[in-house]
């Protein structure tokens, strides 16, 4: 008679804790979790909080205008992984490699892919305060680093990399270069 209690008890225990796990993972339906670093993901808003706008951009100049620097951007738009390949299939641009069993599969190579439509450029007061990083990779690793704003301005190539811009009222708070292999 003990052991059908005990049986009992188990039984009733597991069943409790496999509908509570139910309930779990119904209230994590749609939720996901950020798990790759900041600089290599291509949604800008999963990096910056409490900006306006988070824009991704060339910085195409920065330049002194009665005592404040102003950063002319061309803005872009950028895009990683399925996404990447999605938007290039279907402005035409996505490469494409016929398997075995005969079946294509697109891609676009580095797994990212730039749009930049307009050329239009947009003129921004940079924030005395503002927030620099760039991508590093000394030491055989990647990462991300505080920055001044003097490095910014001596990057080689800087109008070729794309950006982050964290935008406030009009002014960047923030420049985080965007990491692209």
């Amino acid at each position: 008679m003990k052991r059908y209690c005990l049986l009992i008890v188990a039984l009733a225990a597991l069943l409790f804790l496999s509908c509570n796990q139910n309930r779990q993972a119904k209230s994590n339906k749609g939720s996901k979790r950020y798990t790759q670093p900041p600089y290599i993901h291509a949604r800008p808003a999963a990096i910056d909080t409490g900006y306006n706008k988070r824009q991704f951009a060339y910085i195409k100049n920065l330049q002194q205008k009665n005592g404040k620097w102003i950063c002319t951007a061309d803005y872009i738009e950028f895009y990683m992984g399925d996404k990447a390949v999605q938007v290039a299939k279907k402005r035409g641009d996505a490469a494409a490699d016929t398997g075995a069993n005969g079946k294509i599969t697109y891609f676009v190579y580095n797994d990212y892919y730039i749009v930049n439509d307009s050329k239009q450029l947009q003129s921004l007061a940079v924030s005395p305060a503002v927030v620099i990083k760039l991508v590093d990779f000394s030491g055989g690793q990647l990462k991300m680093r505080n920055s001044s704003f003097d490095e910014l301005l001596n990057l080689k190539h800087r109008d070729s990399y794309p950006f982050i811009l964290g935008i406030s009222a009009g002014v960047i708070k923030s420049i985080i270069q965007q990491y692209v292999p």
